[in-house]
């Protein structure tokens, strides 16, 4: 820390210990330091008070012989003595002399305290990395959610070396924090901390509030824990210290907290904060995994609701084609269960004089990646056919890759019945027409013939013949 304090002694009091610790005539790493002797206090310039204290521990001649290594000062040897005295060049070169080799042994213990706690922290760095490893295979192995939060409870826990832990999930709706997973907590603060407010008066609550990481190393001299509900649980459990670490995803979004406690006042180490922000960043993807499989999820459950309330019959497969899902009322109109459909055992519900075209185009359509339609004959439950239309689009990722097909059908037999039914009554109106034409040109002809011949026997024409324009007037109704 940059001060001079005593190692070890012989005969000094503790009261003159306590009065000069500190003091030094060198400042820290001087150079080229030289000993100083004060042949006899009484008569030397040094400060009063210091002259003082020094005489009243009997103290009258004294040497400070500087312990240097590497050329920098590093501690103090001392001699005292109880009455006037010069040390002579001989018994300097002895204090020197003892000197160098306490500042060697001096600085090789503490490259030996260095080596100790390098290695030791090199291990625990080594147990840390190999925990997060586990939970990372874990994570891809591990489905079930609550599992996986409680094994990162548990991992803060070690890495942290503390005896509580705590994971929650950040809720921007209500802007609140829900506790997932805990270790050590009781049934009443785990209740009390079930939802948690950036107002709440702990470590969580305050790292909501302020969007970082809060570490409160003795909770009882905390500001924001000050005459709040939660000093009360935390004395009651026997907290003394608390961390809290904000999760946030990749995409810089809160989604939760990762908190640890001690019975201690304590101050986490670097060390174990760098590991905690890895397992943090763990913690962050699993949450964030999780909230996107239970969107997809209800998506899917609100798409398949959707597609049993539609009178189209809806269907997914993969990038090859093969059925992966029908809507009920494939199985209601075809008569084949789920089982059957998969793959490709759709086919076996379409007409034979159908089939073929139609697998073809379909086939085509995966290669291609173009959308498919088609009409075609599709077998009911009852053995008869109703004619259908298919459609299908491709579902690609961001790189333009098919990773599937959604499609309908839909029965159009009753359109493709009419459509008949008026091609067919069409045909007939104009053969009816057609007869009605001839039989009116029949009628003309008649009465010419009957004007004709009672205009050679002298009699008036009984029927009046419409001329060719009159004709086309009617025809267009002017």
């Amino acid at each position: 820390g940059g001060t001079m304090r005593f190692a070890a002694w012989r005969g000094l009091s503790e009261a003159y210990r306590s009065a000069v610790e500190g003091h030094s005539p060198w400042n820290m790493d001087a150079t080229d330091a030289a000993p100083i002797v004060i042949d006899d206090v009484t008569a030397s310039t040094i400060d009063s008070a210091l002259k003082e204290t020094v005489l009243g521990e009997g103290i009258r001649a004294l040497g400070f012989i500087p312990l240097s290594y590497g050329g920098r000062v590093i501690g103090k040897f001392m001699v005292y003595f109880d009455r006037p005295h010069r040390m002579t060049p001989e018994h300097l070169d002895v204090a020197q002399a003892i000197a160098g080799t306490l500042a060697t042994g001096v600085e090789r213990k503490r490259a030996e305290r260095k080596l100790q706690d390098s290695e030791m922290e090199l291990a625990a760095e080594l147990t840390d990395t190999q925990l997060l490893q586990a939970v990372g295979a874990e994570m891809l192995n591990e489905r079930n959610a609550q599992a996986l939060y409680d094994l990162i409870v548990d991992a803060a826990l070690a890495i942290m070396q503390s005896e509580f832990a705590s994971m929650q999930v950040f809720y921007p709706e209500r802007g609140e924090l829900l506790l997932l997973s805990h270790r050590g907590f009781s049934p009443e603060s785990a209740a009390a901390w079930k939802w948690v407010r950036p107002d709440t008066g702990c470590a969580c609550g305050e790292a909501l509030r302020i969007g970082r990481r809060t570490i409160a190393e003795d909770i009882e001299t905390s500001g924001f824990t000050v005459k709040t509900e939660t000093l009360h649980h935390y004395r009651t459990m026997g907290i003394r210290a608390v961390q809290s670490t904000p999760l946030v995803s990749r995409t810089g979004k809160l989604v939760g907290m990762l908190s640890t406690h001690w019975r201690r006042p304590h101050r986490p180490p670097e060390r174990c904060l760098r590991s905690l922000d890895l397992l943090a960043r763990q913690a962050a993807d699993l949450i964030e995994r999780n909230q996107a499989e239970a969107a997809l999820r209800e998506s899917e459950d609100r798409f398949r609701t959707l597609a049993q309330t539609v009178p189209s019959f809806l269907f997914e497969t993969d990038a090859a084609g093969s059925n992966i899902w029908v809507s009920d009322g494939w199985c209601r109109f075809t008569g084949q269960s789920q089982e059957r459909v998969r793959g490709h055992g759709w086919a076996d519900a379409l007409h034979p004089d159908d089939r073929a075209a139609n697998v073809e185009r379909w086939i085509a359509c995966m290669s291609s990646g173009e959308p498919f339609e088609s009409r075609q004959r599709l077998r009911r439950a009852d053995g008869g056919y109703a004619w259908v239309v298919a459609k299908a689009l491709p579902v690609r990722d961001d790189r333009g890759t098919v990773r599937r097909w959604v499609g309908s059908v839909t029965d159009i037999d009753g359109i493709v019945r009419t459509d008949e039914e008026l091609r067919s009554y069409a045909e007939e109106l104009t053969r009816f027409n057609r007869l009605a034409v001839d039989r009116e040109l029949r009628m003309i002809e008649l009465k010419k013939q009957v004007n004709e011949l009672c205009a050679e026997l002298g009699r008036p024409a009984p029927y009046r013949i419409a001329s060719e324009s009159e004709m086309d007037a009617a025809e267009t109704g002017s």
